[in-house]
């Protein structure tokens, strides 16, 4: 019922036929606190002899008094109403909202009957769904990447579709004409079985679905014949046997926007020395000139670069070629106030210092550490002339860190009776007892009750409630919590005034206080930033919003699997943002001037961000389903009965769609060293096992092994406390 509740309109029937054991104290108090009105009637008879059936009739909407509501919904469960007919209908459907939007039940499963039905005599063809089936798709905009794409992308952008319609010369084939299509396809990755060491003769099946998207490349010959090459050993061996044809379509379908002429900085990179000796590399001023020509036309761009190329040098000379107006085609774009900001780990902010001054000297760099470093560098900046490079540099960490919080909560007393007054003294009471004290929270603003929901019961928020997370006043919407100061941030005894500010948040202090500064965002190892719900997450699409131009640079910029890029693509990438858009924050209801009322959530987006990452996932990733058949047995005498199949939820695997690399093209550079065109040493790694000692060898598999056996005796006995662990041990 709480699932499908969203699917009511308000002042919408919902009726919810169970057991009358189900309405439960959760139930009741969900139920009281989303329903204008509820009844239960009872079913005549019993089900199979022994249950009692009732139906629970709710109007959906909020009720004036839901505790009174809760009480009424639990008496009706104690003593139901017993349905029977009615001479008049005791409730109304209510209107549509939108009498122009209708939706029809049908079965999973749609047969050419049923599907004449819906399209003829209910108007299923006027639908957009059924339109846009029949609509011709727009032709497929050229890409415009910053350089062209890497010899190894070929199979992914035949997979991903972007060389659909293409027409080669092929040997095997004659002229064809190109199709690719990636789908999810159903494998089965594993089958795992496990004994029962009380019964030999049955055992647990563990099936490992995985939706994996697998390519199909369709070829269409001149005489009509049509030729699919499916799978991953296919899609290789044909682009192995037309590796010409191919990389002169793709070079005519991509037009890089870099064309190899360094963007006009080649005499100004020529004059870089690196720690005052080192010159850079050919292919690195390739790379810088690439990065400020994309800014042209990007606002975002992701530098994929293996370790040791010298992103630090590519990404510091981009920038002080931009912010010293040193690219003729971005002159005037940047203010003369405007600085750029470059987030490091912690131990790389000396390092990028180093190479920011060997690159040039006319540039003014600061570490900001504090609120107040930045709103002194911000000062100093606004007061350089153009042409000086003004450059603030960040320890990752302290874009996330900042002050502690306390609840911001009015504590009243409020006197309460255990027992009436002309009852009789409980036992284990005395008589002045009767009258307790009840420490209950308020809210600072409105003066409500703060109530904590715990298991659907409602009841006065606790203190650890309130400071576990940053609560909010569902009445006026009031946040309830503030800053604290820290210890070295509060007075010292004998003092009026602390010796210093507590610590703030730079992400949050930037976007407060100087929202249109930042020009140039720099993230360097922005992959440690790939989670929204963390803090580095949180910190990066702060900052990038903020910022005029974003460049996030890294060697690895996913983990294996698909949800590591969403963040980073959501920040980077303008079309995730509209595809898969979240919302924010929670919306509130519109102030009528002069009304003493307060805001209301009017949308909740909450939950949202987790769905779109699904739905990123479900596109661009790979999925697994664990199937298990399970025996079972009779309760009372332990007979075998038969076996039971238990479906999890689907969950992320490693792996990504062609899909993902396809959105990729158009804002990143990938670079490796082989670009380099330096003679470099064979790199090899060679694992070389360490055997243990005798005596801790055997002392090792002996607890191991008592851990192995305590772990399955409480898994048979129904213990799933450590059920992770066991899996582990086995």
């Amino acid at each position: 019922m709480r699932h499908v509740w969203k699917w009511a309109q308000e002042r919408g029937i919902v009726l919810w036929c169970v057991y009358q054991h189900h309405i439960t104290e959760e139930a009741a108090a969900f139920l009281a606190k989303h329903s204008r009105m509820v009844d239960v009637w009872a079913l005549p008879g019993k089900h199979l002899g022994e249950y009692d059936q009732v139906v629970v009739v709710a109007i959906k909407g909020q009720s004036a008094d839901p505790a009174t509501l809760y009480e009424h919904i639990l008496a009706g469960k104690a003593q139901p109403r017993l349905l029977t007919v009615q001479p008049e209908p005791l409730y109304r459907v209510p209107p549509p909202p939108d009498p122009q939007r209708k939706f029809v039940f049908a079965p999973d499963v749609v047969d050419e009957t049923q599907g004449l039905r819906l399209v003829i005599e209910q108007g299923a063809w006027q639908t957009n769904g059924f339109q846009s089936l029949l609509s011709v798709p727009p032709s497929a905009q050229d890409i415009e990447p910053p350089v062209p794409p890497r010899p190894g992308h070929m199979a992914l952008v035949l997979a991903a579709g972007v060389a659909n319609g293409a027409v080669i010369e092929t040997e095997a084939h004659g002229r064809v004409a190109i199709r690719g299509k990636t789908q999810p396809v159903e494998q089965i990755a594993k089958v795992e079985v496990e004994a029962l060491p009380g019964d030999p003769d049955h055992s647990i099946t563990k099936t490992t679905v995985r939706l994996k998207p697998t390519t199909t490349l369709t070829l269409l010959s001149e005489t009509g014949q049509v030729i699919e090459k499916q799978g991953d050993e296919a899609l290789l061996g044909f682009i192995t046997a037309n590796k010409q044809a191919l990389a002169s379509y793709l070079n005519q379908k991509f037009k890089p926007m870099y064309r190899w002429d360094f963007h006009g900085l080649q005499g100004w990179l020529d004059r870089i020395r690196l720690k005052g000796k080192y010159p850079l590399y050919t292919a690195q001023k390739h790379v810088i000139g690439a990065v400020t020509r994309a800014f042209q036309s990007r606002d975002s761009l992701l530098l994929v670069g293996q370790m040791g190329t010298g992103k630090t040098a590519m990404g510091g000379t981009a920038a002080i070629a931009l912010a010293s107006q040193v690219v003729k085609a971005m002159q005037g774009q940047m203010r003369d106030d405007q600085v750029i900001l470059i987030v490091a780990p912690p131990h790389l902010v000396e390092k990028w210092q180093r190479e920011l001054h060997s690159i040039s000297r006319e540039v003014y760099i600061q570490r900001l550490d504090r609120h107040e470093d930045v709103k002194n560098f911000m000062t100093q900046a606004s007061r350089l002339g153009a042409g000086i490079a003004k450059i603030g540099l960040i320890k990752r960490d302290m874009t996330k860190l900042g002050t502690g919080r306390e609840a911001a909560i009015v504590w009243r007393h409020k006197a309460m009776a255990l027992w009436q007054r002309d009852e009789p003294t409980p036992e284990g009471y005395e008589p002045q007892q009767r009258i307790q004290r009840q420490r209950i929270p308020t809210c600072p603003h409105c003066g409500t009750l703060v109530m904590q929901e715990r298991k659907g019961v409602c009841s006065p928020a606790t203190e650890n409630w309130l400071t576990s997370g940053k609560r909010v006043c569902e009445n006026c919407q009031t946040p309830l919590w503030q800053a604290t100061r820290d210890r070295g941030s509060q007075p010292a005894p004998g003092q009026k005034y602390p010796s210093k500010n507590p610590r703030y948040r730079l992400d949050e202090y930037l976007k407060r206080c100087y929202p249109d500064r930042v020009y140039l965002l720099i993230w360097d190892e922005v992959h440690e930033a790939q989670h929204g719900d963390t803090g580095n997450g949180e910190a990066f699409n702060r900052l990038a919003g903020l910022s005029q131009k974003v460049l996030a640079m890294t060697g690895t910029p996913f983990n294996g699997r698909a949800s590591s890029m969403f963040n980073l693509e959501y920040a980077l990438n303008p079309r995730i943002h509209q595809q898969y858009n979240w919302g924010g924050a929670s919306r509130l209801s519109r102030k009528t001037r002069g009304s003493r009322k307060f805001q209301t959530i009017v949308d909740e987006n909450a939950k949202q961000r987790g769905r779109a990452e699904s739905r990123w996932v479900l596109a661009m990733g790979v999925r697994e389903q664990v199937i298990e058949e399970r025996p079972t047995y009779d309760s009372e005498s332990g007979v075998y009965t038969g076996t039971t199949t238990y479906e999890r939820p689907y969950e992320e695997a490693p792996g990504i769609s062609p899909l993902l690399v396809a959105e990729l093209l158009d804002h990143a550079i990938f670079f490796s060293l082989g670009d380099l065109g330096k003679a470099l040493p064979q790199f090899e790694e060679i694992a070389v096992p360490v055997p243990m000692d005798a005596d801790t060898g055997a002392e090792y598999e002996r607890v191991r092994q008592q851990l192995k056996d305590y772990l399955v005796q409480r898994h048979w006995e129904g213990d799933t406390t450590f059920r992770g662990v066991r899996r582990v041990a086995a």
